[in-house]
C-alpha cells in the first residue's frame, strides 16, 4: 500500500508540476477577484439592502398593473396577427422611414421659409375605393338621425369594424386596399393566376430617390 501510495502521489506531483502556471494564474485571479470585491463590498452591501424593496415594488407594479398588462398585451398580439400577412409591404415602409426622416433638416433653408425639395402627390389617381364602406355611412345616419348637431369630425361614433373595400380584383380603386398587400407575397396563392411565383412584383423607389437625391448631398444619374 505504502507504494502504491508513492506511485500514485508522484503521479499527482507530476501533473502539479505540469499545471503549475495555471495553478499560479488561478491563485492571481483569485488575488484579484478578493481585492474586486473588498472595493466593491460596499455596492454589493447597497443592492443587498435595496434588493428587498424593489422586489416590493415590482412585486406592486405586477399586482396592480396585471390586469391592463394581460389586455394592452392581448392587444399587442392581435395587432402583430393582423400586421403578419403585411409584412412584406411594412418592410420597405420602415426601411424607407428612416432615411426620409434624416433628410428632412437637410430638405429646409436655414436662411428663410423655404424648401430644397419638391413633393409631387397623388390625388386620386387611383381613386379611392368606396364599396364596401356603406357601413360606415349607415352608422352616420343612424348617429345624425339621433343628434341632428352631430360632427363626425368631433364627436366619437362607432367603428365600422365589417369595412374593407370589396372591389372586385383588379380593380384600380383597390390596388391600395390593405387585403390585396399579401398577393404581393409570391407565396400566397392569388385567386386571378394559380401558377407559381418566382419573383415579386418589385416596388419601383427610384423616382422618389431621384427626388431625395439632392437632400443627401448625392447627384441622380
Amino acid at each position: 500500500q505504502t507504494l502504491g501510495l508513492i506511485r500514485d502521489s508522484q503521479t499527482v506531483l507530476t501533473t502539479q508540476s505540469d499545471q503549475s502556471s495555471a495553478i499560479k494564474q488561478f491563485s492571481t485571479d483569485l488575488d484579484a477577484l478578493a481585492a474586486q470585491l473588498r472595493t466593491s463590498d460596499p455596492d454589493i452591501r447597497r443592492v443587498i439592502d435595496n434588493g428587498i424593496p424593489a422586489s416590493e415594488q415590482v412585486g406592486a407594479l405586477v399586482r396592480d398593473g396585471g390586469p391592463s398588462l394581460t389586455t394592452d398585451l392581448s392587444n399587442l398580439a392581435s395587432t402583430a396577427r393582423t400586421l403578419t400577412p403585411r409584412t412584406i409591404a411594412l418592410q420597405p415602409l420602415l426601411i424607407f422611414m428612416p432615411g426620409l426622416a434624416a433628410g428632412i433638416p437637410s430638405a429646409i433653408e436655414a436662411d428663410g421659409p423655404s424648401q430644397r425639395q419638391g413633393l409631387v402627390l397623388e390625388t386620386n389617381a387611383p381613386f379611392p375605393c368606396t364599396v364596401g364602406y356603406e357601413g360606415t355611412m349607415a352608422i352616420l345616419d343612424e348617429m345624425k338621425r339621433k343628434d341632428p348637431n352631430f360632427d363626425d369630425t368631433q364627436q366619437d361614433f362607432p367603428v365600422n369594424v365589417a369595412a374593407s373595400c370589396l372591389a372586385p380584383q383588379g380593380s384600380e380603386t383597390g390596388v391600395r386596399s390593405a387585403n390585396r398587400v399579401v398577393f404581393a407575397d409570391p407565396n400566397t396563392p392569388q385567386p386571378w393566376d394559380d401558377k407559381p411565383k418566382v419573383d415579386p412584383d418589385k416596388l419601383n423607389l427610384n423616382p422618389i430617390a431621384t427626388q431625395l437625391a439632392p437632400s443627401f448631398g448625392a447627384t441622380p444619374k
